[in-house]
């Protein structure tokens, strides 16, 4: 908070704006495009892009205006130049959940862009006493991915002055009082059970590892099924109940956001392994199967639906996309199994027919509907016929 505090006010002698925006790009931004796209979103920025805004640095030509899409990343990136330098603005971009954006390359590029963007805001040739300045982009990433910075092109990492911090998840002591803080503004005193909190705590240390936002969703469900039912008050019951809702819209949420074919390959293992479609003799592991037996499930699914499956190396990078949302579990083959192969699993929170239900809805939502319909009606034909 020092340095913090050190910062602003440097840059307030030096007549620079600070300006913080947060980006959660699994909700928000999962490619490069729309990363600079909300950065350029933010109404302060339009403001100074209009030439109208109250900051004395910002006045002149209009640099962009409502409508951006469509545009070509590059010139996003130079209209983002052109408002910050205009604006004499020190940028704080928080992006959460940074191992969201689904290309390596898009990774790569939005960080290596914008910090090199860095240089050409505190050095214009043409006038270089206007914009030397303490301006620029300081950038601060949260990421579960332990290997993220591996994963990055070497010349980006270079490029970037890191200092890591580690996080540890929640224990159920923390989770309580997070949620016992999150009851006083949420709720009317009394009413939430202290069984309820403690419930849930535990409920969510030991299904979603203490991942505090299942907690604050679970306490929202809580009080949702307790006012449907017209209880006066949240206890044990409602949270037990509103486990199950969690379960679901988690799953939900989680593969309506998943490309196409990354949704073929989730339902093509979790069939396969809900279906027990491969037998061997060597026991791998309860409810698993083998990478090459996943690619032959895919390409099977790609057929039946009508698209065209991907090379193994797109299929190897959906395998890895769906275990980072944990919704596959991949270990490497041991001692039983000739040469290297992948051992492929649903993840820890679901089981396989849940999996092959929710997909399948999304998939083939109408067809499905339809079948219903179709059996309902040849139902009623029958009892026509009968009485008949």
């Amino acid at each position: 908070m020092t340095k913090w505090r050190n910062f602003k006010r440097a840059n307030k002698k030096s007549n620079v704006e600070v300006i913080t925006k947060y980006i959660n790009c699994r909700e928000k931004a999962t490619s490069e495009y729309q990363v600079v796209l909300r950065i350029l979103e933010d109404e302060r920025l339009k403001n100074i892009a209009s030439g109208d805004s109250g900051n004395p640095n910002a006045q002149g030509n209009k640099i962009y205006g409502d409508k951006l899409d469509g545009l070509a990343v590059e010139k996003l990136y130079e209209f983002l130049e052109k408002v910050l330098k205009r604006g004499k603005i020190a940028l704080m971009l928080a992006l959460d959940e940074v191992d969201a954006i689904k290309k390596n390359s898009d990774k790569d590029r939005v960080f290596y862009n914008l910090v090199r963007m860095n240089g050409d805001l505190n050095d214009d040739s043409e006038n270089r006493e206007e914009y030397n300045f303490n301006t620029g982009i300081t950038i601060i990433s949260t990421t579960n991915d332990m290997k993220f910075k591996e994963k990055l092109d070497p010349r980006t990492r270079s490029s970037l002055s890191k200092k890591d911090m580690f996080f540890e998840r929640y224990d159920v002591p923390q989770l309580e009082k997070i949620l016992e803080e999150r009851v006083k503004l949420a709720f009317y005193e009394g009413v939430v059970e202290k069984s309820a909190i403690s419930f849930a705590a535990g409920y969510v240390k030991k299904t979603y590892d203490g991942d505090v936002r299942y907690a604050l969703n679970l306490l929202q469900i809580s009080g949702e099924i307790a006012e449907k039912e017209g209880k006066p008050k949240v206890t044990y019951e409602e949270v037990k109940k509103g486990c199950d809702v969690l379960n679901v819209d988690t799953l939900n949420e989680w593969i309506k956001r998943l490309y196409r074919h990354q949704m073929i390959v989730l339902y093509a293992v979790a069939d396969a392994i809900f279906k027990k479609k491969y037998k061997r003799l060597i026991d791998i592991q309860p409810d698993a199967i083998l990478s090459g037996e996943a690619y032959e499930s895919y390409e099977e699914k790609c057929k039946i639906i009508g698209e065209k499956p991907k090379t193994m190396r797109w299929f190897r990078e959906y395998l890895n996309d769906l275990q980072k949302c944990e919704l596959l579990a991949l270990s490497e083959s041991g001692k039983g199994i000739r040469g290297n192969t992948t051992i492929i699993g649903v993840g820890k929170y679901y089981t396989p027919k849940e999996v092959v239900e929710k997909v399948e809805k999304l998939l083939f939502g109408d067809e499905i509907q339809k079948e219903k319909e179709e059996k309902i009606e040849e139902k009623q034909k029958e009892g026509t016929e009968e009485k008949i």
